[in-house]
């Protein structure tokens, strides 16, 4: 049975949450939403979680093929 990662790019507004309790004020999330679409809905991203999921496999041609296909189908929010 194959094992899915959650929405981790998600995790990029820790750093807003971080900086505003450093910083003592509100929490904007600038960051994440300046740079989470720029950074990881993109086809480096696309490549670079697919190729990272294949590392680790023993079918590397088709976990790097579903890595892509997984990869797209979650910027559309399927």
């Amino acid at each position: 049975m194959g094992r899915v990662l959650p929405d981790a790019d998600g995790l990029g507004a820790v750093v807003d949450v971080l900086a505003a309790l450093v910083s003592g004020k509100e929490c904007t999330f600038h960051y994440y939403q300046q740079y989470h679409h720029l950074l990881l809905h993109g086809w480096p991203a696309a490549i670079a979680v697919s190729v990272g999921l294949a590392l680790f496999a023993r079918q590397r041609r088709r976990v790097l093929l579903l890595g892509l296909v997984t990869f797209h189908l979650h910027l559309l929010g399927i």
